[in-house]
């Protein structure tokens, strides 16, 4: 992703002697992978929308008529144009020391570098929401005991139906949450999207799945769907 920093023109001071790829180095190891959860994504997105067309432009001429046309060509991906525009954001805030999560001792542009990001405005993503019917609930349900998949991916994906869980809650799943005997999960709270706990009343078919997976389980387990690579 990071590959070799290009020459800097000697001849142009400050931030135009930055180029973007250096911007981007320095904000993603720096700054995204020491206090960002989202690391990863952001450097998907930098590596994709910015690296690629623009990594050997110079910061100074990433301005608002380049990120104007930038994001045009995004406009049909409202949730990627929204997720990259917070990224830029952020990474030129950072830039110049606004940032509270993180001490930067010797910011990469000047404090009065304005973000270019800022002033070029993007069209609020209303998420379109389905709401399934009970006949698609009964057809996905049918289908997930009729498709070829492996066990562990059709169990959690009924899991998730059935206790109405993000898939990520079903799939982190410890057999500690889980009571078996009173039919609860209890969803702690660093795990959960509102950080609250949430009791989960288990239905018998929920339960009939966490019993045969307990059947299964090793000593050494500790999720209900553990990895081949990380069992613990």
């Amino acid at each position: 992703l990071r590959g070799e920093q290009p020459s800097l023109a000697d001849e142009e001071d400050g931030p135009g002697k930055l180029t973007m790829r250096e911007l981007v180095n320095l904000y993603l190891k720096d700054y995204a992978e020491v206090v960002k959860k989202s690391s990863k994504e952001d450097m998907r997105l930098l590596d994709r929308h910015i690296l690629k067309a623009y990594g050997d432009l110079r910061v100074s001429a990433f301005n608002h008529n380049v990120i104007a046309s930038l994001f045009a060509s995004l406009a049909d991906r409202p949730r990627e144009l929204g997720k990259l525009r917070a990224s830029l954001l952020t990474m030129f805030n950072v830039a110049v020391g606004k940032t509270r999560k993180l001490t930067i001792a010797e910011p990469w542009l000047p404090r009065d570098f304005n973000n270019p990001v800022a002033g070029v405005q993007i069209a609020k993503h209303e998420p379109v929401v389905h709401e399934p019917s009970t006949k698609e609930i009964k057809c996905y349900a049918k289908k997930l005991r009729e498709i070829d998949i492996r066990e562990d991916y059709a169990d959690a994906l009924m899991l998730q139906l059935l206790t109405a869980s993000r898939i990520r809650e079903v799939t982190d799943m410890t057999w500690q949450e889980v009571d078996l005997d009173h039919g609860e999960w209890i969803l702690p709270a660093e795990r959960s999207k509102n950080k609250k706990p949430h009791r989960v009343l288990l239905s018998d078919d929920a339960l009939a799945i966490l019993s045969r997976r307990h059947g299964w389980k090793g000593d050494e387990d500790v999720y209900v769907f553990p990895s081949p690579s990380n069992r613990k």
